[in-house]
This record gives structure tokens, sequence and C-alpha cells, in this order.
């Protein structure tokens, strides 16, 4: 059964009382689960929801450290909070919002971190396993390379599960998928707040670039296994962080509304490596657009009056867990007795 009020009172069961079945019907195991209602894609009631009890109380990765020098300060977006990021003359950092002053902010090997919540458990509680999983990789000495700003006419769920599936990928990316095969690899996080796993290489390649070939030293103290391939991991809601053996990018989902949304693309290298990574901007940049573009066919669907829950494919392991886990946060179903 729905929740019928949110934390701020306000009634939602009137016009959702429909969907009740269909909610829970996500919450099913894989092969017997249903895929989301179409109208949580676009209804600004379910945003604000999702705004209060998902992006308010999450941590969100705003770039790296260094892009805030000492004694100076940066404004960032944040659930639609203006959110100042000062860094003090000694290093530290401390970040505040207009609206009700104190906010969480961690920096964890070169990256910051920010929560609304000033009550938010720590960092690394939140990162869990993944922090291990990104220990061989020299996430202190990364470098910006390249950022660029994508507008997408797409709800932030759809972009954020096109992240998560490459189910995709055959029709839709011809040189990633003679790169990295879409029924490679192995999903190791899946109970949240991170989810993600790795994708392997065909023999000889060596990075993801249209070349599948890399001018950059690989990351020193890499396994034989860790340059074999790229893990992917969504920091949920907000991120979602790639490693690989030469250069490592960053996602940041900023949601503009229902139906928009806003995502700042970084891409990393070693601070020592003097190559600009423009190769690997290029095959990303052909990727992600690529990708928006289906994301805005898949809105335009979920909006269509035919629209109707579908059924996931077995490979789309980590979407069902991804609604599964929205659909517990957003508070839609009851606690189990």
């Amino acid at each position: 059964m729905l929740a019928t009020r949110d934390s701020q009172g306000q009634v939602l069961v009137d016009e959702l009382r429909l969907e009740a079945r269909a909610l829970r019907a996500v919450d099913r195991p894989l092969s017997q689960a249903s895929t989301l209602p179409g109208r949580l894609f676009s209804d600004p009631r379910i945003y604000g929801r999702e705004q209060r009890r998902l992006f308010r109380g999450a941590w969100h990765c705003i770039g790296r450290a260094e892009e805030i020098p000492k004694g100076s300060d940066r404004v960032v977006d944040i659930a639609h909070s203006a959110v100042a990021i000062m860094r003090r003359p000694d290093g530290t950092f401390e970040a505040r919002r207009a609206a009700d002053g104190s906010v969480r902010v961690e920096n964890w090997r070169g990256f910051l971190f920010v929560n609304l919540n000033p009550r938010a458990r720590r960092l690394d509680g939140y990162l869990g396993a993944f922090v291990a999983r990104a220990a061989p990789y020299p996430l202190e000495r990364l470098r910006l390379a390249h950022r660029v700003v994508y507008d997408i006419a797409a709800n932030w769920k759809l972009v954020e599960q096109n992240a998560n599936e490459c189910y995709h990928c055959p029709g839709v990316h011809p040189q990633l998928v003679r790169l990295t095969p879409y029924r490679s690899g192995e999903e190791d996080l899946k109970d949240g707040p991170v989810f993600g796993g790795w994708m392997e290489f065909v023999r000889g390649v060596e990075t993801l670039t249209p070349s599948g070939k890399t001018r950059r030293a690989t990351f020193p103290g890499l396994s034989a296994a860790d340059r074999r391939r790229v893990y992917y991991y969504v920091l949920y809601p907000g991120n979602f962080l790639s490693l690989l053996p030469d250069y490592v990018t960053l996602d940041w989902f900023i949601p503009q509304g229902p139906e928009r949304t806003r995502l700042v693309f970084d891409l990393y290298v070693d601070r020592e490596e003097p190559d600009p990574a423009d190769d690997a901007m290029a095959f990303w940049d052909t990727t992600n657009r690529q990708d928006w573009r289906i994301c805005e066919l898949a809105h335009l669907g979920s909006k269509a009056k035919a629209y109707r829950q579908g059924r996931y494919s077995g490979e789309e392991e980590l979407v069902h867990a991804l609604d599964r886990y929205y659909v517990r946060r957003m508070g839609f179903l009851r606690p189990a007795r």
C-alpha cells in the first residue's frame, strides 16, 4: 500500500492510489518484476518528493578539491538549494546554504562530497564496499582534463538507468561494444546506495578511446585484472563514477525538473600526465550523446497514453536493483512486518 503522507504532511495517495499495485510489482524478484510506472518520470509531485526524500539527504560529489583554491569559495546547486563551499586558508572546507546554515562536506581522496543533511552518516559509511574497490586507483593524484555539461530532455531516473545496463549497447554504441562486449563482466554491488560492477576489454584493448589504445601511462599498482577492466558505479542518486586503467570519469546528475536533467561530465588523468586525453573525451562525447538521444525518446514514450509497465530483461539486473531501491526509499511501500 502506498504511504499516504510524506514528511511535509502532503497527501499523495488520492491520485496515485491506482499505482499501488504497480509499485508493488517493481519490488518483486527480477524474473517477476515490472518496470516503473510511466507517471513517475513526469509527475511534478513525485519530483518534489524525490528532492526531499532522495537528494536532500544524500551525498553528492561536486568535483575535485583543487577546483577551490585556499581562501576562496564556490556555489553549487544541490536539490534546488544554493550551497556555498568555502576553503579556508588552512585547506579545510566548510559548506553552508542561506536557507538554514549547516551543511556537511567531506574531502574523500581529492573528491569533494556535500550533503544537505547536517546529521547525515559519514561519507565512508555511505560509500561502503566501494572504498575497497577504488583503493588501487590513485584518486588523490587526479587532475581535471575535460568538463562537458549536457542538457538532457529526460527525467533523471532514465539517465541513471541508462548508465546501469548495456542491453541497449549493440544497437546504440557500436564503437563501445567492439571494445567491451556488452555481456562481459559482472555486477558486484547491488544493494545500494552504491551500485555497479565491471566490463572487460577484448584482447588487445587498453582503454576506452576510438582506437582502444592509449598514449597515457597506466595507473601504477593496478592488478592484471584491473588493467583489463572498466569499472562503473552509481553513487545514488547523484553520481556515476568510472575507473579505467589510465583515466577516471565522473557524472553528476543535477535534475532541473521532472522532465530535464543537467549532467556535468568530468574526465580526469594523473596530475603528471602530459597527454590531454582528447581521444578519451572524444570517445565519451560520442557515447554520451548517443545515450542522451535514447533517454529523451524513452522519456517521450513514458508519457504516451499507450505506455504500459513491462518486464525487465535478465540483463537488466542493476536497473531492477535501482528501481527497487527507489520505490523503497521513496516510501511507496509499507515496511515488511
